[in-house]
């Protein structure tokens, strides 16, 4: 199951580090004046989300990707920018610096995390799709994984190349299966 969070509802991204806590976040935003409004259970096409709100319109949604393999904050409203600074005093948050650190110099999963968190933090930065086509390119099934679902929350048409050839030809069925979903959802609306 393929799973991606609309991306033109989100104002403002902040990704949570592993330290973090389910009682870490709940005190968190509880001492930032948030309130719980809705938990939402994963489903086909959805992952699991704590949806927060302190003010009429201004939301915050906990979502635990497990195909990212981390928790992010997706901060909807008009404050988004200074909500994210509060909850990043507040909870232990990756940085973009450190995940670009650990692109490069870490082992496996830390490079896979790394090329989630950027996603999630830089989706627009000039050399995403390059860091996302090295990930579908690499020898590690892993690293193929967690660049197909880069590239479902950052599909552009150089990428589709690449996803499709993973479809038609990786020697891994799982990521055979991943690939075609993704074409199917992230680039039906992308130009060949």
């Amino acid at each position: 199951m393929l799973m991606v969070m609309v991306h033109s509802a989100i104002d403002a991204r902040a990704v949570l580090s592993e330290a973090a806590s389910r009682d870490g976040v709940d005190d968190a935003f509880f001492r930032l004046g948030y309130r719980l409004l809705n938990v939402i259970d994963v489903a086909s096409g959805r992952p699991a989300q704590l949806v927060f709100a302190r003010e009429a319109d201004d939301y915050v949604h906990v979502v635990d990707d497990g195909q990212l393999g981390l928790t992010y904050l997706a901060i909807r409203g008009a404050g988004a920018e200074q909500a994210r600074a509060a909850l990043e005093r507040s909870l232990p948050c990756e940085s973009a610096e450190a995940a670009r650190r650990d692109l490069v110099e870490g082992a496996l999963e830390a490079r896979a995390r790394a090329l989630a968190v950027l996603v999630l933090l830089e989706p627009d930065a000039a050399d995403m799709t390059e860091l996302i086509e090295a990930a579908l390119r690499d020898e590690h099934v892993r690293m193929r994984a967690i660049g197909l679902t880069a590239a479902a929350y950052a599909p552009c048409t150089p990428l589709q190349g690449v996803v499709v050839a993973i479809r038609d030809n990786d020697r891994e069925p799982r990521l055979r299966e991943m690939a075609a979903r993704v074409v199917a959802s992230a680039f039906a609306g992308v130009a060949s």
